[in-house]
């Protein structure tokens, strides 16, 4: 009887054992992944940061679009089909990867508090004479004979974390056909995502029975969720410029 009653009581402790290691398995296996990796993460609060930082918004505005991305990897931002709940033109406050302070940056707003973003960069202005364009680093602007010229100026991009820029150059010539002389240097920076390089082409040279001349910039951007493109554009027209995006 001894013998039994130790028999039976080592059996259900070898069960209990079993059913409890059995268990930390299933719920090890079960307990949820992080929807980036950390490299990632880290690389996608590094972009919000810069971004929110640029615009001068706040900390509270930043911490919510920082909750929403470490929650989901994702943002509505990023969603090609998300429309935005508002929108507003601000100023950037400093200089960083969306362009120099003082840039003009439309910002669409989305519902979990991400943001787009679109800017052309802020031309310096060279006065003829004072040296050659050449000489100036950045986007510069010149006048002369009612024409003026801006080179090298950025046009940038971003969607929470996917972010594509390039440079251009384009006249603006006073009652006439403005126009887009050069485009290029095509740059991407994403996080969570997987995105190709930009290829960047002048769509419409010159301005043309109303209609502007156009120079965009496009990537293929791809994610667990699903795959999308994403594309910039500066439009020159009507002796001014302006930029649209998807």
């Amino acid at each position: 009887m001894e013998f039994s009653k130790a028999k039976s009581v080592a059996c259900s402790i070898a069960a209990a054992v079993s059913m409890l290691g059995f268990t930390s398995s299933a719920s090890a296996a079960s307990a949820p992944q992080p929807a980036v990796s950390a490299p990632e993460a880290t690389a996608g609060r590094d972009m919000l940061t810069e971004q929110y930082s640029q615009l001068g918004l706040s900390e509270d505005q930043l911490a919510t679009v920082i909750q929403a991305w470490e929650a989901d990897g994702r943002l509505d931002a990023m969603d090609p089909d998300a429309s935005p709940v508002r929108s507003e033109e601000r100023t950037l406050a400093t200089t960083g990867s969306l362009g120099v302070a003082g840039s003009p940056t439309h910002v669409d707003w989305f519902a979990d508090g991400s943001i787009r973003t679109q800017t052309i960069e802020k031309p310096r202005e060279v006065v003829p004479g004072e040296g050659s364009t050449m000489e100036v680093h950045g986007c510069t602007m010149s006048s002369s004979s009612g024409v003026r010229t801006f080179t090298n100026c950025s046009v940038v991009n971003m969607w929470g974390t996917v972010q594509i820029g390039y440079l251009a150059s384009f006249e603006i010539v006073s009652g006439q056909s403005d126009r887009i002389s050069w485009a290029g240097n095509g740059w991407q920076r994403c996080a969570g995502v997987t995105c190709a390089a930009p290829a960047v082409s002048i769509f419409r040279a010159k301005e043309f029975n109303g209609a502007p001349a156009v120079v965009r910039g496009t990537s293929d951007v791809s994610a667990a969720w699903g795959s999308w493109q994403v594309w910039t554009e500066l439009q020159v027209g009507n002796d001014s410029y302006w930029q649209a995006s998807s």
